[in-house]
């Protein structure tokens, strides 16, 4: 019993530890705001279920139709002004998927156990916010 409580405690403290690639693979996820080239493209995106998986893939599902993509979680250059808070999150699905608007090398703006908020790399106006679905 005691060995039971212990792993159990480790699954729950790894599932909510934040700035861990453990938080994404915890769960299901979906789109809830996506700001892509000044347009709101979020209506495309919020019929989705994403699963993060440890194997760097990532499972998108609406209804029947399944697409598989990947995706990483990178830390900043080390010669970077704020290393430990400018963490990379790329996001790539292949053409055809419908789910390309998502593809981009994203930095993590806001971390929190249920939310994830995105802002794009390179254009400091694109933005996209995954939360939590279970």
């Amino acid at each position: 019993m005691i060995i039971l409580t212990m792993l159990l405690a480790t699954v729950l403290l790894s599932c909510n530890s934040l700035q861990s690639k453990k938080l994404f693979t915890c769960g299901t996820w979906h789109v809830t705001y996506l700001l892509k080239n000044h347009r709101h493209l979020k209506d495309g995106m919020s019929s989705y279920i994403f699963k993060f998986k440890e194997n760097d893939k990532v499972v998108a599902t609406r209804g029947k139709d399944v697409f598989y993509g990947r995706w990483a979680v990178t830390s900043s250059e080390p010669t970077d002004d704020a290393p430990r808070t400018d963490i990379g999150f790329t996001i790539t699905f292949a053409k055809g998927s419908g789910l390309t608007a998502l593809n981009s090398e994203w930095r993590i703006s806001k971390e929190a156990l249920h939310t994830l908020c995105l802002k794009e790399n390179s254009n400091g106006g694109d933005f996209l916010i995954f939360e939590k679905s279970e």
